[in-house]
C-alpha cells in the first residue's frame, strides 16, 4: 500500500472489514507509547494516505482503530494502527 522512512501500510490478508489496512512502524515496538514522536508522525501520515485511498473506493472509510495485538503464534506484542470501512 505504501511506506515512508519509518512505517509501512499493508492490506490485511483476512480483513475484518472491506479495505482493512494495517499501518506499522518498521522498528518493533510493543505499544504506541514506545514509538518515537517521529514514528508516530510517520504512522499518521500513512493513516491519512490510506484513508484518502479508502474514500475513493465504493464506500467511504470511516473507522480508524489503534491497539496492541499479538503477532502470529508468538506472545510478542506489536503496536499498529488499523483502518477499514465500517460495515
Amino acid at each position: 500500500m505504501g511506506a515512508n522512512g519509518l512505517a509501512f501500510a499493508l492490506r490485511d490478508k483476512y480483513p475484518v472489514t472491506p479495505g482493512h489496512t494495517l499501518v506499522v512502524p518498521f522498528r518493533e515496538v510493543a505499544t504506541w507509547f514506545e514509538a518515537s514522536a517521529e514514528e508516530q508522525a510517520a504512522i499518521f501520515a500513512l493513516v491519512a494516505e490510506v484513508k484518502r485511498a479508502l474514500d475513493r473506493g465504493p464506500a467511504p472509510g470511516r473507522e480508524v482503530v489503534s491497539d496492541v495485538i499479538a503477532t502470529g503464534c508468538a506472545s510478542l506484542a506489536a503496536a499498529r494502527v488499523a483502518l477499514g470501512r465500517s460495515r
